[in-house]
């Protein structure tokens, strides 16, 4: 059983030799520990009533399995995106302030898809967990430039193919839902679409465009959702969650 006492941990963060910098988050309503990697850092979420001690032996527990779970550096000079909609060059500058991030259209691909380069500088430290969230925020902003109408004409190609034709189509910013379906009709989706494969944009199309239908997750739902796949729902619905994102989330 986990030790409850008075003084205890109400959040913030603690520094630990392997992990560095390990933000703490209180969660009044879970029992459990979890821990994960969230914009370059270590996140672990604990129970209400843990002492600060409790805590610092949790951490060391938990301390390789999490340096483990550490994802790569995503951001380096020569770093390319290659996505569906667009690509996102990656470039070190001495011409780049230390604290700016400068991005440039560049002419087309062969195919016709947008492409721009990112620079930063080239003292930047690209190990820095702070430089990799700044960059990945900035990153999806130039893909919205770039690519955002680009994304709403595949969505409504899309809708246009099923015969469903939602009120309106928004971009949005979110990055634990990739899109969502108004009680009037409006589908947001995600500028974050723009990092993934074709097939998994589509997925995610089509199961909003679903909620038009069925405005719930309902077993009639996710049939209609499996029907628009071509019976692919299951298998969409595990890669779209398995999927490596190449820039932060």
């Amino acid at each position: 059983m986990l030790p409850v006492i008075h003084k205890t941990v109400t959040g913030g963060s603690t520094t630990h030799p392997l992990l560095g910098e390990v933000i703490v988050r209180v969660h009044p309503a879970t029992r459990k520990v979890t821990y994960r990697w969230t914009a370059g850092m270590p996140h672990v979420t604990i129970p209400r009533g843990l002492t600060p001690g409790y805590v610092d032996t949790l951490i060391d527990r938990i301390a390789p399995r999490l340096a483990q779970m550490k994802p790569e550096t995503v951001f380096y000079d020569g770093k390319v995106i290659d996505m569906p909609f667009m690509i996102l060059r990656y470039a070190a500058s001495s011409a780049v302030e230390p604290s700016r991030l400068v991005g440039r259209r560049d002419v087309p691909s062969a195919d016709g898809r947008p492409s721009a380069t990112i620079s930063f500088s080239h003292k930047a430290d690209t190990a820095d967990a702070s430089f990799q969230a700044a960059l990945s925020r900035y990153s999806s902003k130039v893909a919205q430039q770039l690519a955002g109408k680009s994304l709403l004409d595949f969505a409504a190609s899309v809708a246009d193919s099923m015969n469903i034709h939602p009120r309106s189509w928004a971009i949005g910013s979110g990055t634990r839902t990739l899109g969502t379906c108004s009680s009037l009709g409006r589908v947001t989706l995600s500028r974050y679409l723009l990092f993934f494969p074709i097939d998994l944009v589509e997925y995610v199309i089509k199961h909003e465009l679903a909620h038009l239908i069925h405005h719930d997750h309902s077993p009639q739902f996710h049939h209609e959702v499996n029907r628009m796949c071509g019976g692919r729902e299951a298998e969409l619905q595990q890669r779209l969650r398995a999927y490596r994102w190449p820039i932060l989330r």
